[in-house]
Formats: structure tokens, sequence, C-alpha cells
């Protein structure tokens, strides 16, 4: 049997349809969308990694107006047009099929469908923790971690990652529903009895945390310069991201790192997915890891909320790969300490000094 895998990406903004069509920069933005709406699904790169196939598989529709049925018709045309084993989804087609679970008796039931969360989530505790110790921060005690998005379904993997591999931490718990939230605490106490949470339905309530990790889910900038307190670091998996780079013209005292990235050491996309080279979304090397070796991990949920033992079995999964997690970025600037403790943005074009004298 042919191993293929494809994954499932779709326009974050204009700057992803010039990509895929130079045109595109001539469009007006409402001509676009009409394109987006009447384009089937079509393949926009493909590579070989071992003894397996992976298609980019382009689903036309910008964040706001993407819908299940668009992602149901690309993963259709992944199996029957490509042959595809497993299917990946990438950007907020997690996010309209409710973490994939609306696509499972849609498909194949031989058809493997992964939202990536769950490397994703190992990822962000590993990245978090990365990003954290820039600063000096210790975070089993004395760091107070904002999760923003906690009950979703990567929400639900890092606090329980976090809750299970930290001391003593000090969690805020920030959604939409503070039903789900207290039921999550009341989990997370049962783990660990000695972690500190406090649970909010009011993003500005993140001003307290020293980190902010962002696993939201939305098409719109959430986060913005008011909710963030004094050199606070944020983490954020987000696409599109719901962070702006504009912030840091406002606010030179904080870190904003590009979250849930991996290397992929001499894979090539032949497509610009705006990230650096040999680097991929950690949802997109999960597919990988199925795709190439799925029979290992058949008795794994890859949809939904993320569990921890499937995150973990991801993780060992990129390690026996030599996948890891990518040197730290803002923006797609590289981050950079100094041995006297300031922390640098660096790109080919220019180098910023970020004010944090640690």
């Amino acid at each position: 049997m042919s191993k293929i895998g494809a994954f499932l990406i779709h326009p974050r903004d204009r700057v992803d349809m010039e990509k895929y069509n130079w045109l595109a920069h001539l469009a007006p933005m409402s001509l676009l969308k009409w394109c987006c709406k009447h384009k089937k699904p079509s393949v926009v790169s493909h590579v070989k990694y071992k003894d397996t196939e992976i298609y980019l598989v382009g689903v036309f529709g910008f964040p706001a107006d993407l819908t299940r049925q668009a992602v149901l018709r690309g993963a259709e045309f992944a199996i029957e047009k490509l042959g595809a084993h497993v299917i990946g989804l990438g950007a907020l087609t997690a996010c309209v099929t409710a973490g994939g679970k609306w696509l499972l008796d849609k498909l194949p039931s031989d058809v493997v469908i992964t939202n990536g969360n769950s490397l994703t989530a190992a990822m962000t505790v590993e990245g978090a923790q990365e990003a954290a110790a820039l600063k000096g921060w210790n975070l089993n005690s004395d760091t107070t971690i904002a999760i923003l998005g906690a009950t979703g379904s990567v929400g639900t993997g890092v606090s329980n990652l976090l809750a299970e591999e930290l001391v003593k931490p000090k969690l805020l718990l920030v959604g939409r529903s503070l039903r789900k939230l207290d039921a999550l605490e009341s989990k997370l106490k049962t783990k660990n009895p000695q972690a500190e949470i406090e649970t909010s339905a009011n993003v500005a309530d993140v001003r307290k945390a020293d980190l902010v990790i962002v696993l939201t889910s939305g098409p719109n900038v959430l986060l913005e310069a008011k909710h963030l307190g004094y050199e606070t670091v944020v983490y954020d998996i987000t696409q599109p991201s719901n962070i702006s780079p504009e912030i840091l013209k406002k606010r030179h005292d904080l870190l904003v790192i590009d979250g849930a990235l991996v290397t992929t050491p001499e894979l090539d996309w032949g497509f610009d997915l705006r990230l650096p080279n040999e680097t991929s979304f950690a949802c997109l090397a999960e597919t990988i890891f199925l795709a190439e070796d799925g029979d290992d991990y058949k008795d794994l949920d890859f949809t939904g909320s993320v569990k921890t033992e499937t995150a973990r079995a991801m993780a060992y999964a990129a390690g026996m790969h030599g996948f890891a997690h990518a040197p730290l970025t803002s923006f797609r600037r590289a981050v950079v300490k100094q041995p006297k403790g300031q922390i640098y943005l660096i790109n080919e074009k220019y180098l910023t000094k970020m004010n944090l004298l640690l």
C-alpha cells in the first residue's frame, strides 16, 4: 500500500493568495472572496518524505468565510484523486470541523483524520518553557501562565500537560465558557493538588500573567497591547495569528514568540508557508508521522481535544524522526539572547534590540 498523506490549508489573508497566484495582487478583496467560493480544491505542493508522499491541498476560503463543506470537499479530493489515507487539518480547517470529529462519519473508515493538535500541544509546552528560560523564569512555581483558549482542543491538552509536568504551576485558564473552565480546573486540581489555578472568561485578565500562551482559533486579532502586562512573553500558535506584529511598535517591552513550529531537516515544501527554511507547523509534521508510521498509532484518536498520551506519543515520534522544536522566532525574526541579557530580534535586513534587561 502506498503511503500518502494530505494536509489541508487555506489562505489566511491576501498575501497567501498572492503566493498561490501572483495575479491576486491586482484583484480587490471582494473578487478574491468570490474566486475562493467557486474554486475547487487543488494541489498546492508535493514532497517526498522517506517512503511517503505528502500533498499540500488548498481549500479555498478566507478565515471568516471558510466552511466545513469546503473542508469536506478538500478531504474527498485528497482521498479520491490523490489516494491519501491520512488527512491533516491545517489552520482553521480543524476549527470549523470540530477538531476533525465532524468529518469522521463522512469519510471512509480506513482514512485517518488528524487535527495535528497532539504534537502542537507537546511542542507548545516545550516552546513555552524555552521562551520563559530567556527571562530566567521557573515555570514550576514563580511564573503565572495564562492559557488563552484553555478549553479548546489544544488548550485542554496544554493545560493537562502543564499540570502533570510542573511541580506547582500557577495557571490562569481563560476561555468563553465558565462552566467548561470550572470543569477543567477541577480535573487539573485532581491531577496536581499543588497547582494554583484561576479561571476567567475575560481576555483582559491575562494582564496578570507573565507568560501568555495563545491557543484561540478565530479569524481575527484578539490580543492587544492593552491586555498585556509589562515585559510579558507571548507564545502564539494561532494561524492566522490572533496577535498583530504592530503590537511591537507600541510595546517594546513585549516578546512575542511564533509558536508550535518544528524543524524538518532537508524538507522543502516548494511553497512559501511564510516560515523559516526547513521549518513546518507542528500539525503538518504530525500528518507526516501518521502517513509514514500510521500502524504504530492506530489505537490513538487524533480528533477533538488533545489527550496527553497522544501528545506524548507524537513528541516521541518527532524525536525519532529527528524533528524538534524550531529555534525561537518572533514574527519570523530570530530571537537571540546576548551574554549581558539583552534579547535581539534579527532578520536579514535589520536588527531590533528589545527593551528587555534581564
